[in-house]
C-alpha cells in the first residue's frame, strides 16, 4: 500500500519536472537572443538578417474576461505587456487595476468577432496616432516585444500588413491564429475602419474572430507578412512552449496542420522549427508567464 502510494505521487513530480526541463531549453534559447541584444544593441541583426530603421511604436491590446482579471491578466499586467508602448484591457466588465476598455458585448464565444472589430474600430478611433503598429493578444498569449519589434522593422507601417501565424481552416485565403497573437499597421488599421467598417464589407459577429478578421483583412487587399525567420523557423506560436518543443501532436487541431508556413504542415520537428527569435506563444499559465518574464529580464548577468 505505501509503495503504490509512493509510486502515484511520484509519478506527478516526474511529469513536471519533465516539463520544467523542457520549457527551460526554450527559454535558455531566448535568454541567448536577450543577452545578444544586450551586448550588440537593440539594431542588431539576427536571423531576419536586416538592419533597424525605426524603432515601431507598438500598441498592445489584450482580450479578457472578468474571470481572468486576477489570475491571466494580472500576470500579463505584470509582464510583456509593460513593455508596449500602449495597453489596452478589452473587456466586458470594468476593473481598475486594469483599467480595463469596457464594451457592453456579453462575453462569449459566439461574440469574439464582436468584441475583436469592437476593440479595432476604438483603436482606430482614439489611438491611431499614438502607435505605428497594433497587436492584438489573448490573456495567456506570451509576447516578446523586444522580437515583434525587431520582426517590425522590415516592414513599412504605411504599407497595409497583417501579420502572425497563418493558417487557411476554411478559407482560401490565409488568416492568423488568435491565440498566437497578430499584429497589423496602421495603414492596416485606416484601412480596416475606412473601408472594412465603413463601406460594411465586412462581417461583424462570429464566434471565430481570428478567422473573421483575417477574412476582412484580405478582402480589402491588406497583405500577410512573413512570419520565419531566415531559416524557415516559426515566429508565432499557437501553442504553449512544451507543445510546439514535443512537435507534431495527432491531438492538435486540424488547423494547426493547415499551416501556410512551408514544410510545416504535418511535418513538425519540435525545437529545431522555432525561431531564436520567436515572438509568441499561447497557452502560457499565469505560473510559467512570470517565469519566462523572470529569466528574460529579472536575472542578473555578469558585465561582459
Amino acid at each position: 500500500m505505501d509503495v503504490q502510494c509512493s509510486s502515484s505521487l511520484m509519478a506527478p513530480n516526474r511529469k513536471q519536472f519533465k516539463i520544467f526541463v523542457l520549457t527551460a531549453v526554450i527559454f535558455i534559447v531566448l535568454l541567448n537572443t536577450y543577452v545578444y541584444y544586450a551586448v550588440n544593441g537593440p539594431g542588431t541583426s539576427l536571423s531576419l538578417n536586416h538592419k533597424k530603421i525605426y524603432h515601431p511604436r507598438l500598441l498592445c491590446w489584450i482580450l479578457t474576461t472578468k474571470r481572468n482579471f486576477k489570475t491571466k491578466a494580472k500576470a500579463v499586467k505584470d509582464t510583456w505587456s509593460r513593455r508596449c508602448d500602449v495597453r489596452l484591457f478589452v473587456a466586458s466588465d470594468k476593473d481598475d487595476a486594469l483599467n480595463t476598455t469596457v464594451f457592453n458585448i456579453v462575453d462569449s464565444r459566439e461574440t469574439l468577432t464582436q468584441k475583436t472589430f469592437a476593440a479595432f474600430e476604438y483603436v482606430y478611433k482614439h489611438h491611431i496616432n499614438d502607435a505605428d503598429w497594433f497587436l492584438k493578444a489573448d490573456d495567456d498569449t506570451y509576447i516578446f516585444t523586444e522580437n515583434l519589434r525587431h520582426l517590425l522593422t522590415s516592414y513599412n507601417p504605411d504599407h497595409p500588413w497583417f501579420i502572425g501565424f497563418p493558417t487557411q481552416l476554411f478559407l482560401s485565403s490565409p488568416y492568423m491564429s488568435g491565440g498566437a497573437g497578430y499584429v497589423i499597421s496602421k495603414s492596416a488599421l485606416e484601412k480596416f475602419y475606412r473601408v472594412g467598417l465603413s463601406q460594411k464589407l465586412c462581417p461583424t459577429t462570429g464566434r471565430f474572430e481570428d478567422k473573421d478578421f483575417g477574412e476582412c483583412l484580405y478582402k480589402i487587399g491588406v497583405k500577410t507578412g512573413k512570419s520565419q525567420d531566415a531559416n524557415h523557423r516559426t515566429l508565432f506560436h499557437p501553442f504553449h512552449p512544451v507543445t510546439m518543443i514535443n512537435g507534431a501532436d495527432p491531438n492538435l487541431p486540424k488547423w494547426f496542420y493547415i499551416s501556410r508556413y512551408p514544410g510545416l504542415a504535418g511535418n513538425t520537428r519540435g525545437i529545431d522549427t522555432l525561431s531564436e527569435d520567436t515572438v509568441s506563444f499561447h497557452y502560457v499559465d499565469p505560473g510559467s508567464m512570470y517565469l519566462m518574464h523572470f529569466l528574460l529580464y529579472d536575472i542578473r548577468r555578469p558585465a561582459s
